[in-house]
């Protein structure tokens, strides 16, 4: 390599993945450690601003979400959109079907790499994916409390704060490869039978999340 070739090299800008979650505590701890593991390989902007309070539910709603990734996009814009991509992470919780029409048209324009990722009933679904067999979790679709036990119970919760990931819990790839493997499956199987990603989410306890974590680890 000349030197010319090194200096050239020198300023590829690494591709960085920005991701917006809709939960507070959860979701961003996860992606940091996450972020851990792949320190090397590409990187990652995990933006925790945007809070769901029990005040104002709505400061997580799908149009407010996609508001902090523009916020992101308006400060990012002087460098190439090419090395950039922006995912959106949230529940399907009680939102409308119109709700999410704004984060499919979003998502519309392939130029811009918006994307989003969905979990029914909630996100700990996507984390128990990690250590509990998909044969154990096929029915815990608006079991939200069920699903927090097992995951205090499997040591990923802290009992004392269900909210934080357990301080000696490690993901590594493994166990993250099988919750992608148990997360696809999941997904298949029911979608063979329902064709419609609205009837899938409204129905089973499913989570797209495998997506993000595919592009992540590719």
């Amino acid at each position: 390599m000349t030197r010319y070739d090194r200096k050239k090299a020198s300023k590829v800008v690494k591709e960085i993945i920005f991701i917006v979650t809709e939960g507070k505590i959860t979701e961003p701890d996860y992606f940091n450690r996450i972020k851990q593991l792949i320190k090397n390989k590409k990187g990652l902007s995990i933006n925790k601003k945007l809070t769901n309070t029990n005040k104002n539910k709505h400061k997580s709603a799908p149009n407010k979400l996609i508001q902090q990734v523009k916020n992101i996009r308006q400060n990012e814009k002087n460098l190439p959109l090419e090395n950039y991509q922006y995912y959106i992470v949230c529940d399907k919780d009680d939102w409308t079907e119109n709700q999410f029409k704004k984060l499919k048209t979003w998502v519309a324009d392939k130029n811009n790499k918006n994307y989003y990722v969905m979990t029914n009933p909630c996100f700990e679904y996507w984390l128990l994916l990690h250590a509990d067999e998909e044969k154990n979790i096929s029915d815990l679709k608006g079991k939200k409390d069920n699903i927090k036990k097992r995951l205090e119970k499997l040591g990923i919760l802290d009992k004392q704060n269900s909210k934080k990931l357990h301080k000696d819990f490690t993901f590594y790839e493994d166990n993250i490869n099988k919750a992608i493997k148990r997360s696809k499956f999941r997904c298949n199987a029911e979608y063979k039978n329902e064709r419609s990603e609205n009837t899938l989410l409204d129905k089973f306890a499913t989570s797209s999340v495998h997506c993000l974590l595919e592009e992540i680890f590719r």
